[in-house]
């Protein structure tokens, strides 16, 4: 339980204020992630062998709904019904790497446009280029994007 000791001897207010230990701080919780992930899994194993573990149970989950009928039969149905067959489908672009390497990425100049994204965080080792922001960077400085 190594990830644990990591914790044990962490003062959060404290660390939460000093920008240096931010980094480390982040890796302690991403291996808590894992290692929660790995006991969540274990838990739902032994629950549905049939085993106990202190404070949890199975309980049924939400219902899936789906059409009885299926592509005519259903349209025909919803006519039958008297209402419009249109409601049940959505007509939508295809996303636009899909639509390009279907027809070329010559062919889609013009109807695309790029923006900006807000920066992500990534690690020091990471050979992307780093994005200098100036000031303190608030949720406003993205609102637009």
């Amino acid at each position: 339980m190594e990830v644990l000791d990591k914790v044990k001897n962490i003062n959060l207010e404290e660390a939460l204020l000093d920008v240096n230990k931010l980094g480390e701080l982040y890796e302690v919780f991403k291996e808590i992630r894992s290692f929660e992930k790995e006991l969540e899994d274990k838990m739902k194993a032994t629950l549905n062998a049939g085993g106990k573990v202190k404070g949890y149970k199975l309980v049924e989950g939400k219902n899936k709904r789906d059409w009885n009928l299926k592509g005519e039969a259903l349209k025909a149905e919803v006519i039958r019904r008297g209402l419009d067959p249109n409601l049940l489908f959505e007509t939508k672009p295809i996303s636009v790497p899909k639509f390009a390497k279907l027809v070329g990425h010559k062919n889609v100049d013009g109807l695309v446009k790029y923006s900006k994204q807000a920066p992500v965080m990534a690690k020091a080792d990471d050979n992307r280029k780093e994005v200098i922001v100036g000031g303190q960077v608030t949720a406003d400085d993205f609102a637009g994007l």
